[in-house]
């Protein structure tokens, strides 16, 4: 089987020691590109399949796809680069699908969220088994430097301490971002991608223990790791 791991951004990412990740294909989401020019540390892919959040980091997703970092691959819902890495996937959020090759990236039906989708696109570059961290799903809307407005959170300030995300900095001053609304987007479209995965064949294993998802698998990241080459 081909492995790699989703990088959904939950709190629990922060027990995650990164070493562990060398050599080992991953895909990293949305926010998180502020960690990996902080700390050099970079995934093998990209993405971002929210479109408040293209819009407001248009010019940042962009430069990132055309900067000489290890990033292989983008996958992004606006059409904001013209590099080769950059794929625009064309989001199908009318019907519900499934997405098995890179031509489904032109008619591609959306997951509810960013890591059932990032799960998708990985499909669609052909592995068959998914590893996630950080899908805790467990979220919270009001915290420290946060401000409601309607349907969007404003942030007022950078949060001292982030407690839905696995670096405090993931939202800072400035930031707007729709609300997790967790049972619509979240908690809904997971099982759904449980399901259809099953069905065909691909293996998905949630190795978040703080998870709230009863819908994969449970384990923990270092035995799958270690077992990838047995699969």
């Amino acid at each position: 089987m081909k492995s790699i791991v989703i990088m959904c951004n939950g709190s629990s990412v922060r027990e995650v020691n990164f070493d562990l990740l060398k050599g080992v294909d991953t895909f990293g989401l949305n926010h998180a590109y502020k960690y990996y020019y902080k700390n050099n540390w970079w995934p093998t892919y990209h993405g971002c399949y929210d479109y408040l959040t293209n819009h407001m980091h248009k010019s940042k997703f962009s430069a990132l796809t055309l900067q000489d970092n290890p990033i292989k691959r983008f996958f992004y819902i606006t059409n904001l680069s013209n590099s080769d890495r950059f794929t625009h996937v064309k989001l199908n959020e009318s019907q519900i699908g499934w997405n098995d090759s890179e031509s489904s990236f032109e008619n591609f039906y959306g997951f509810g969220n960013s890591g059932t989708n990032a799960c998708s696109t990985a499909i669609c570059m052909g592995y068959n088994n998914l590893i996630l961290i950080g899908a805790d799903c467990n979220q919270i809307d009001q915290y420290d430097g946060v401000e409601i407005r309607g349907t969007r959170i404003h942030f007022t300030k950078t949060p001292s301490h982030n407690p839905n995300y696995w670096f405090d900095y993931y939202f800072e001053k400035g930031d707007i971002i729709n609300l997790p609304q967790r049972e619509k987007f979240h908690s809904n479209w997971w099982p759904i991608l449980a399901k259809k995965a099953k069905e065909n064949g691909v293996r998905i294993v949630n190795c978040s223990n703080t998870s709230t998802l009863e819908c994969f698998e449970k384990s923990v990241l270092e035995k799958e790791l270690e077992n990838i080459n047995d699969f």
